[in-house]
């Protein structure tokens, strides 16, 4: 799995890690390191504080790809006849099912973010 490391500008500590690399992150814009003990900001914003363009960024940067993997399946399965209705099934539930998971789990972080942000 592919991962992110955020380091404290000051002592170069790892301070956390993420998915979703350098791109939108929610947050409250500034951390406090757990080694030297310096706050620094981290590029975090919190979900009102987004642009439109951010919010479409968060929402669907990883996810158009199961998305599109989803669809393809779809397509492959409606242009081949010979896959029985169980297989179709079978074969393209796991990327819905995660697509699904991952849709969720952004909606309790924009739910959190929106608690911070009161």
């Amino acid at each position: 799995m592919v991962y992110y490391r955020h380091y404290c500008p000051y002592c170069n500590h790892v301070t956390g890690l993420s998915l979703r690399g350098y791109g939108v992150r929610l947050g409250s814009g500034s951390q406090t390191c757990s080694s030297c003990e310096r706050t620094f900001k981290d590029g975090t914003k919190e979900w009102p504080e987004l642009t439109p363009q951010e919010k479409r960024e968060f929402l669907w940067k990883d996810q158009w790809i199961l998305a599109s993997m989803w669809v393809i399946f779809l397509a492959i399965g409606a242009y081949k006849r010979g896959f029985s209705n169980l297989m179709f099934l079978v074969a393209t539930a796991p990327f819905f099912a995660f697509f699904l998971l991952s849709m969720t789990i952004r909606g309790f972080q924009i739910l959190s973010s929106k608690q911070r942000a009161k």
